[in-house]
């Protein structure tokens, strides 16, 4: 039996497909499947490089990912 890779369950709807639905969420995707060592589009590795700057991705899966997240600020006081 094959394991089932991140990429082909973030797109399996039976899976985890619904977990991190919709463009807002592709930085994110692409973090997860860097951190897991598994290939990424371009896109991806453009989104990847943002965050972790010019260091090459991991080539196989990480024993710890922590990220640092702070709420973007809004000028609309009732956020």
């Amino acid at each position: 039996m094959n394991p089932v890779t991140l990429r082909r369950a973030l797109q399996d709807q039976r899976l985890l497909g619904n977990a991190l639905p919709g463009p807002s969420w592709r930085t994110w995707r692409a973090l997860l499947l860097a951190s897991r060592g598994e290939p990424l589009e371009p896109a991806e590795l453009e989104l990847v490089r943002a965050v972790i700057g010019d260091r090459p991705p991991p080539s196989s899966p990480v024993r710890e990912f922590a990220v640092a997240v702070v709420r973007a600020g809004s000028d609309d006081p009732a956020d």
